[in-house]
């Protein structure tokens, strides 16, 4: 057609009644005639969100400086209601302050930044943290995008300046982090804000950096989870880890510029403050020790001998004073041992693990006198596990001694079961004879001809609060994506709720360790082979005249048409064979307490009435 003919179709389609119709005619225009951009300004004002969403996306492609206002307008009217039309207006403004950007400094993109309206600068920040990415990956500048980004950090909207602080923490624009790490100290900020605004300093790494998180957890109002995070992150000042604590992305740190001294200085100007509160003073002491701060040696010591602090935080002092090298230490020591068996269990632990490199062959004989101590309490148990824990670290003849009776012991069958992994693990960690007498009872276990027999040692004395971690959380084995309890997990296996009502330790121990000694009644596997030549194998769901439904290790359901398939046979059970491999012996003992502590089957009800299957 003629130009005149063009313009007089596309004017006609752009003023069209039906939408699509004005929608394709923009798309038109934006791909293959830019000369009728002044049209997609108009369109920007439609009546059907459609079409503004395309007219603005359009005005990426095909527009200038000039079409500010009608985009900010479009941002404006909208206000965050249709994200969708937002989107066109993001891309809208990513686009034009490209092209102007090109040209040289442009007004264009300031102009958004500084506009009253927060619903036009949120839109702005998403276009720059576009704009950053896609300057990375393309080697462009982004010297401008951060400094417009740095400024909407402190904005008065919240949003916007979260949005801000996301794009300049998430996405490492270390040159825009200051203002970032400035915020740290205000209040009143939502707790992904704050989280951003403590990475920040951490990132940074310099002396006003440490300053800031050293007032941030002694004044702040915030949790006391964000304190304990600024309080960690100065005690690992000199060597941070490279994870980001927020996002956990990898980040290389530049260790040059820290400096071990500006962290304990910053932690000893605020200890008086830090040891004042309560909710951290553990964490406080102990970064405190890691830093050498010899200021903290007295208030430390006294936390460590008063009868009325938390025993947490006494244990914690009492280890906080060994690293500072307290030089009256010789007389804590003495003055705590005065006391016996009236120290608390925490405090007393630490004690005893204190003592063994102060004065091991005293420390031997009072471990010796724990693990010889009456009562089954869980208090109790946990101090002997820790006395053979603290005896497998020691050296001296005495402590050797110790760990040899109990191996004996073990071996006879008079050692509380509760205690067998503990004393194994001390004669390995021991070393010498003792250590190879310890790895020829478990070799000797090793060559039972029944499988749960060589992991005995694993059905009691375990801790069900670690063992419930490595069933919800410890990606290798995948407890909980096979398996239910309470309500969450995975429906392969069995539900596990009341499990400990079903078996006793050795039968869960059993399942565990040998998973195809007795499967579960409705969760054997069955492999099927269908005239395509495939082999399916799952746990059967469902079956009638006509379908066959198997459930595979990952829960998804396959559907088999019963006059398709040429044979079955019954496979092994859906738990891996090799599940025991991927547990510490700690692990393992402390999932058998976890699940045989399950003893209430739970049955919720559905909204029809019914029960969960």
């Amino acid at each position: 057609k003629s130009d005149d003919a063009l313009e007089k179709q596309m004017v006609a389609w752009f003023g069209d009644k039906d939408h699509f119709v004005r929608r394709e005619a923009v798309r038109l225009a934006t791909a293959h005639f830019p000369k009728f951009s002044s049209h997609l300004v108009k369109l920007c004002a439609d009546p059907h969100a459609k079409v503004r969403y395309e007219a603005a996306y359009g005005l990426g492609k095909i527009g200038s400086e000039s079409n500010a206002q009608p985009i900010m307008k479009l941002l404006i009217e909208n206000d965050n209601s249709d994200p969708i039309v937002r989107h066109g207006a993001i891309m809208a403004i990513r686009g034009v302050a490209i092209k102007e950007h090109a040209k040289g400094e442009s007004d264009f993109i300031d102009s958004f930044v500084n506009h009253d309206s927060a619903a036009v600068r949120l839109a702005t920040v998403v276009a720059l943290r576009k704009q950053f990415q896609f300057n990375e990956l393309n080697g462009g500048d982004n010297t401008y995008v951060i400094r417009l980004l740095a400024k909407l950090i402190d904005d008065a909207d919240a949003k916007v300046a979260l949005e801000s602080a996301r794009a300049v923490n998430d996405l490492q624009m270390d040159d825009g982090m200051e203002p970032l790490a400035k915020l740290v100290g205000k209040p009143g900020l939502s707790d992904p804000m704050i989280r951003r605004a403590i990475s920040a300093n951490n990132r940074i790494g310099d002396k006003d950096s440490a300053i800031r998180l050293a007032n941030f957890a002694a004044n702040s109002d915030y949790d006391k989870k964000r304190k304990l995070d600024a309080l960690r992150l100065l005690g690992e000042w000199e060597s941070p880890d490279p994870h980001d604590p927020l996002t956990n992305a990898y980040r290389v740190v530049d260790t040059a510029k820290r400096n071990f001294d500006d962290a304990a200085m910053a932690v000893s100007n605020s200890f008086d403050k830090l040891v004042s509160n309560a909710d951290i003073v553990e964490s406080v002491v102990d970064v405190a020790a890691k830093l050498k701060v010899k200021k903290a040696g007295p208030k430390i010591l006294e936390i460590a001998m008063d009868e009325k602090a938390n025993s947490s935080a006494r244990a914690s002092a009492l280890t906080s004073l060994e690293d500072l090298e307290f030089e009256g230490m010789p007389g804590v020591l003495e003055k705590l041992g005065q006391n016996g068996d009236s120290l608390p269990p925490k405090l007393a632990a630490v004690y005893l693990d204190v003592l063994s490199r102060k004065d091991p062959a005293k420390a031997a004989s009072l471990l010796g006198n724990v693990i010889a101590k009456s009562g089954d309490s869980e208090e109790v148990l946990r101090q002997k596990q820790k006395a053979f824990a603290t005896l497998g670290k020691m050296k001296n003849p005495e402590s050797g001694k110790a760990i040899k009776d109990s191996l004996a012991a073990l071996v006879s069958g008079s050692l509380a079961p509760e205690l067998e992994l503990d004393a194994i693990k001390a004669g390995q960690d021991r070393g010498g004879s003792i250590a190879e007498a310890a790895e020829e009872y478990m070799k000797s276990l090793s060559e039972k001809p029944v499988i749960s027999d060589r992991y005995l040692w694993a059905m009691k004395g375990g801790d069900a609060k670690k063992g419930k971690v490595v069933f919800n959380e410890k990606i290798s084995v995948s407890c909980v994506r096979c398996h239910r309890i309470d309500g969450t997990g995975g429906k392969v296996g069995p539900n596990l709720s009341g499990v400990g009502k079903q078996y006793d330790r050795r039968g869960i121990l059993e399942s565990i360790v040998d998973p195809n000694l007795k499967i579960a009644d409705g969760y054997g596997q069955i492999i099927v082979a269908t005239d395509d030549g495939l082999l399916h194998t799952g746990v059967v769901k469902e079956e009638n005249e006509t379908q066959l439904a198997l459930m595979d290790k990952d829960g998804n359901v396959i559907w088999l048409d019963v006059d398709t398939i040429e044979g079955r046979k019954a496979g092994k059970s859906s738990m891996p064979e090799d599940l025991i491999e991927q547990l510490s012996k700690d692990e393992l003992r402390d999932l058998v307490e976890y699940l045989t502590g399950r003893v209430t089957p739970y049955v919720p009800v559905t909204t029809d009435g019914g029960h969960e299957e």
